[in-house]
């Protein structure tokens, strides 16, 4: 730690944003990142993380238990802090923190389609003195990939892993100099969008190709076959391979038929053509379908019915007029589907299924919220899924953002649940009881419909019990790490109005009192508060 950066006289809690801005300009530092976020040990929201730096100094700021600690990087951290930490920045981020030399960071990639640590990786050395350039793609190690990949034969393993090396290299050397050159020149720095544009959104559909061409439809049936099924059992999340197969053949022949009509790519005929394409040949085919008038695309292909289907499958496809379209962002990992966020308002929730690739395998826990946009999500069998295109935002998700995010999927289940197939059903009512509690559930939730709760409060007087009983019951947790501070034994204590207005040895006694000392009608509005020791 240098003179120079001085913690002694922050406050024993989270900063402010003002406060935090502050204490960069006082100390003369540059502050590349912060975190905002919720501090459990203080019940306040702040400045919890931040990387400041003092001249070529880098340091973690992080708010502890009683006091904030100063830590350099690399020196002081522990190497899987650092890398936590680093891995959060994006290459505009890591200049301004390593002057002209980047830090060497071994990224900790679940997936060879996960961009993010990838592009990190790759790296941009662009000292300003000496133009720009684009670091060696030779540099770039491929990590070990998902459970399925691991499951082909060491031949397939190494064909894939020098076919998908080889995608990355030809796309690194393929990078506009000149445009990184442009916007990293700019005192503001790049937007979040230029550089998810620096990381073509093909590539990805190029590498998921190459996945799928070295691991056909025949070796996945005889690795479900030595694995008991595995695409049912072990991967939940995803389709069944019987039900992949259907869906993926009708989606070819919808696909035939949208190109018969507009004439998009030459030599598409059949559902076989579909299949022998790779998925970035057939992109515009596949914009072409959601450009417009997509409902009654779908309406015209039942209807006619070219590829002789049967009733069963000209039903699901017709289903499909029920579609989703848009930008989501993937926020969990459950049991039977990934989550895909519609935060626009009102915001939704929905749960879908994976087709060839296990949701979990492309973005494992710990990288999400990851942002994904133009994606189609159709009902199929009872369920969601998508389409298999998909395009990657190279979008960090730390502090407000990822508040925003979680506040947005509480509100989405509060209001519609998680939506498991289309069309989306309405808004479920909910009791002016419901609406109260979900209001006031948690201290971010109480601020943000502070007008909702005042109205609702006010109705009725069970309204406003149910108002100080949750009250109570946030202001019980911080009461209860006091009183241990203090020598109580075991006591009742009832609060109300954020104040503790009785005592007791039992929750009898303190009623009692309560009756006595509030008007008629409102002595049940406090909460009782158990204190054990």
């Amino acid at each position: 730690m240098t003179d120079m950066v001085d913690t002694e006289y922050l406050p024993n809690r989270p900063l402010t944003e003002g406060e935090f801005e502050d204490f960069v300009e006082t100390q003369g530092i540059e502050c590349p990142l912060a975190f905002h976020s919720y501090c459990s040990h203080c019940d306040t929201e702040g400045i919890v993380d931040a990387l400041v730096r003092d001249g070529r100094q880098v340091y973690a700021l992080h708010h502890g238990w009683d006091e904030w600690e100063l830590k350099t990087l690399e020196r002081d951290m522990d190497p899987e802090t650092f890398r936590l930490m680093v891995s959060q920045l994006d290459p505009a981020m890591l200049r301004q923190l390593g002057g002209d030399q980047l830090p060497e960071v071994e990224a900790d990639v679940e997936s060879e389609l996960d961009f993010d640590q990838i592009s990190d990786d790759i790296g941009f050395d662009l000292p300003a003195a000496e133009g720009v350039g684009v670091s060696d793609a030779e540099a770039i190690e491929l990590p070990d990939g998902p459970p399925l990949r691991d499951l082909v034969d060491e031949d397939t393993r190494q064909e894939l892993d020098a076919h998908l090396q080889q995608i990355m290299d030809d796309h690194v050397d393929s990078l506009d100099e000149q445009e990184i050159e442009r916007i990293f020149e700019r005192t503001d720095g790049p937007t979040p969008g230029e550089l998810a544009e620096l990381l073509d959104p093909a590539v990805m559909q190029e590498l998921n190709q190459a996945i799928e061409d070295a691991i056909d439809d025949e070796m996945l049936q005889e690795i479900a076959a030595e694995h008991g099924g595995m695409a049912d059992e072990d991967f939940p999340m995803m389709l069944g391979l019987e039900s992949e197969d259907r869906f993926l053949d009708l989606y070819a022949h919808l696909l035939v038929y949208v190109n018969d009509r507009f004439d998009v790519i030459e030599g598409v005929e059949t559902a076989a053509d579909i299949s022998e394409r790779d998925t970035g040949e057939l992109l515009p085919l596949r914009e072409r379908l959601y450009e417009e008038d997509t409902a009654a695309v779908i309406e015209a292909f039942v209807d006619e019915n070219p590829a002789d289907l049967s009733t069963a499958d000209l039903d699901t496809v017709a289903g499909w007029t029920d579609y989703e379209y848009g930008d989501f962002v993937v926020v969990r990992h459950l049991s039977e589907y990934a989550v895909f966020l519609d935060w626009n308002d009102p915001p939704r929730a929905f749960g879908v299924k994976a087709v060839r690739m296990s949701f979990s395998d492309l973005w494992p826990e710990e990288r999400l919220p990851v942002f994904v946009s133009e994606v189609a999500l159709l009902p199929f069998e009872d369920q969601i899924v998508t389409d298999g295109w998909l395009a990657i935002q190279r979008l960090v998700a730390g502090g407000n953002l990822s508040t925003d995010i979680d506040d947005s999927y509480e509100e989405a289940k509060h209001r519609f649940g998680i939506i498991e197939t289309l069309p989306a059903p309405d808004e479920s009512e909910k009791s002016d009881a419901e609406q109260l509690r979900y209001y006031m559930k948690n201290k971010r939730n109480r601020e943000r419909y502070a007008e909702e709760i005042t109205h609702l409060k006010n109705k009725s007087n069970e309204l406003e019990r149910i108002y100080h009983q949750e009250m109570g019951k946030a202001r019980a947790r911080s009461l209860g790490r006091e009183l241990r501070e203090t020598d109580l034994k075991e006591a009742y204590f009832a609060i109300y109005d954020d104040r503790i207005v009785a005592s007791g040895t039992s929750e009898r006694q303190v009623r009692e009192i309560l009756a006595d000392i509030l008007p008629d009608g409102k002595e049940t509005h406090p909460y009782i508060y158990h204190y054990d020791p």
